[in-house]
C-alpha cells in the first residue's frame, strides 16, 4: 500500500509539473492555442486567442459558428476545405493564412496551423490541436514590397515606351536630314547636316 501511494503521489507530481510547464509555455507564447473536440464541435481556446480576437471567453461558445464569425468570409471556404482535407487524412498538417475578424470588426492577418492528434478505430478525427500566429506586420511588409515591385515595373514600362518613342523620333529626324542632304547634293550645294556617323566608309577613313 505504501509503495502504491508513493507511486501515485509521484505520478500526481509529474502531472502537475507537466501542467505547469504547459501553462508557462502558453503564457510565454505569442500564439493563440486551440484544442478542438471534433465530435462535440467545441474547442478550448487559450487566453491569447481571445486577446487576438477581442472576444471574452464568457461571451462566446467556441463552436463552429464562432469560428465562422472570426474567419473572414472571403477566406472561410478555403480554410474549411484545408481543415477538412487534413481531417480526412489527405495532408500531414493543416496550414492556412486568413484574416481574423475581431470583436470590433477589424481584420488582422493570422496564420493558422493544426493537426489531428487523436482518431477513432475507423480513422475519423476525434481531436485536433493547433495555433494561430499574428502575421499582420509581415503581411503589411509583403504588400509594401509588392506595391513597390508593381510601381517599378510600371515605371520601367513607361521608360521603355519613352525610349522607343525617342529613338523613333531620332530615326525620323535622321531620315529627314538624309533627304535634305540628298536634295542639296543634287542642287550642287554642300550638305548641311553632317551624317558621317551613318557612312561606314567615312568611319573607316576616320579610323585610319
Amino acid at each position: 500500500i505504501s509503495r502504491d501511494m508513493t507511486a501515485r503521489r509521484e505520478a500526481e507530481r509529474a502531472v502537475r509539473a507537466s501542467e505547469e510547464r504547459l501553462q508557462l509555455a502558453l503564457d510565454a507564447s505569442s500564439d493563440g492555442i486551440w484544442d478542438l473536440d471534433v465530435p462535440k464541435g467545441v474547442a478550448y481556446l487559450a487566453p491569447r486567442f481571445y486577446e487576438m480576437s477581442g472576444y471574452r471567453p464568457e461571451d462566446v461558445v467556441a463552436d463552429f459558428g464562432f469560428f465562422k464569425r472570426v474567419i473572414h468570409p472571403d477566406e472561410f471556404p478555403r480554410v474549411a476545405a484545408i481543415i477538412a482535407d487534413h481531417m480526412q487524412g489527405k495532408t500531414a498538417v493543416a496550414e492556412f493564412d486568413f484574416r481574423l475578424v475581431t470583436a470590433v470588426g477589424k481584420c488582422n492577418w493570422v496564420r493558422g496551423r493544426g493537426r489531428v492528434v487523436q482518431r477513432d478505430a475507423d480513422g475519423a478525427a476525434l481531436r485536433m490541436v493547433g495555433t494561430i500566429t499574428d502575421i499582420e506586420a509581415r503581411k503589411r511588409a509583403e504588400d509594401a514590397v509588392l506595391r513597390q515591385t508593381e510601381e517599378l515595373a510600371l515605371r520601367n514600362a513607361e521608360l521603355e515606351r519613352f525610349n522607343r518613342a525617342t529613338v523613333g523620333r531620332e530615326l525620323e529626324m535622321i531620315h529627314l536630314k538624309q533627304q535634305v542632304n540628298e536634295l542639296s547634293a543634287r542642287l550642287g550645294e554642300p550638305r548641311p547636316f553632317p551624317l558621317d556617323f551613318l557612312d561606314p566608309d567615312a568611319l573607316q577613313g576616320k579610323d585610319s
